[in-house]
């Protein structure tokens, strides 16, 4: 009887150092793998931080050159309406404002306008703002603005957990 309960000892004991080792091999297997996808969601993370990046400074230059093609546009009509004046097509003599008599605020009745007086030489009559009869700009002369493919933004699929977020909760 003593013998059987030592032999039964004995099994006991290497039993549960074969499942001691067994739950080791298993848990130092388990941390490899946890290390492993962690190792490769950082890995993942840092590409997509360096393709944001990319993307971030091709988009900075893409701006710095539409704002220059756009400077030089907003220049190129500036000076197509400056080179007019150069030519002497604009009267460089000074432009007169007529204003119309005010009436006193204690006269409560009302005063007729004074006839206008007639234009003397040198003094503009009327100014009329907008289209012209003819243009200034020939369709040749004035630029045009591509707006570049550049800005184009990437897909970056659906918002939220994704497929990949999930594996991370197996991990716990």
């Amino acid at each position: 009887m003593e013998r059987t309960l030592q032999n039964t000892m004995v099994a006991a004991q290497v039993s549960a150092d074969d499942m001691r080792s067994r739950a080791e091999a298993e848990a130092s297997r388990m941390v490899s793998d946890a290390e492993t996808k962690a190792q490769e969601i950082v890995s993942a993370a840092l590409e997509d931080k360096q393709r944001s990046q990319a993307e971030y400074a091709r988009l900075k230059v893409a701006e710095e050159e539409f704002r220059a093609r756009f400077r030089q546009m907003l220049e190129g009509y500036l000076g197509g309406v400056e080179e007019p004046a150069a030519h002497g097509s604009v009267a460089s003599e000074p432009v007169a404002v007529l204003e119309p008599a005010v009436a006193a605020a204690s006269d409560p009745e009302p005063v007729a306008e004074p006839e206008p007086e007639p234009a003397s030489k040198g003094t503009v009559v009327s100014l009329t703002l907008g289209e012209s009869g003819e243009s200034a700009l020939d369709e040749s002369d004035v630029p045009t603005l591509d707006v570049p493919d550049d800005f184009a933004m990437p897909s970056r699929g659906p918002v939220g957990e994704r497929d990949d977020d999930l594996d991370i909760e197996e991990i716990d």
